[in-house]
């Protein structure tokens, strides 16, 4: 086990180093689905996942029996809700008016008609909702479709990172060193359990 999880945080290291630095030297935002994000988290899961499954009791052998299985199902639960809610794109890199621009860019190269509301963007064509949501201050974001069938929102994507490519865009770099940061913290721990294993 000491193995898996020194293995498990060397992983988490690439990743969060592979987009700190990649928002850092190339000085362009990086767009993932949400999803990798999602996969991310199931390995970080992944230790406590297996541990509790190697107390589930194969009889009752006691009053607290069932506490091992109402666990395993609370993280089940708590997966599948999150499978469902982390849909669209996280953005990281980026600062309101850029990412405007981009978007605007994305959806006039489209053909798409909009109108701006609070925190969203109504495709008046399709009768689409297009939800964004901006941390400013981390310069991370979040785009998704709103209950839609259309599959436009990758093309969305691809054409803001095509504005991004063709335009020079000062990036917001506090979250890729958060993440640079924390990559070395996670190589440091994963190396030290390797050596004592």
């Amino acid at each position: 086990m000491d193995l898996y999880f020194s293995f498990l945080l060397a992983l988490i290291a690439i990743n969060c180093l592979f987009i700190g630095t990649k928002v850092l030297f190339t000085k362009k935002p990086i767009i993932f689905h949400s999803k990798y994000s999602y996969s991310i988290m199931l390995m970080i899961f992944s230790p406590t996942l297996f541990d509790i499954i190697k107390l589930l009791p194969t009889e009752a052998s006691d009053n607290f029996w069932f506490i091992p299985y109402l666990l395993l199902t609370m993280l089940i639960f708590l997966f599948t809700f999150l499978w469902f809610q982390m849909k669209g794109y996280t953005i990281i890199g980026i600062h309101d008016e850029s990412f405007r621009n981009a978007l605007h860019f994305a959806l006039k190269k489209n053909n798409l008609p909009f109108e701006e509301k609070l925190s969203m963007i109504n495709l008046t064509s399709t009768n689409t909702i297009l939800q964004v949501a901006i941390q400013s201050w981390t310069g991370t974001g979040h785009i998704k479709l709103k209950e839609s069938k259309h599959s436009i929102l990758p093309q969305i994507i691809s054409d803001v990172n095509k504005y991004y490519k063709i335009n020079t865009v000062k990036p917001n770099n506090f979250t890729s060193i958060f993440y640079i940061i924390m990559g070395l913290f996670f190589v440091v721990i994963a190396g030290s359990i390797y050596m004592m294993k």
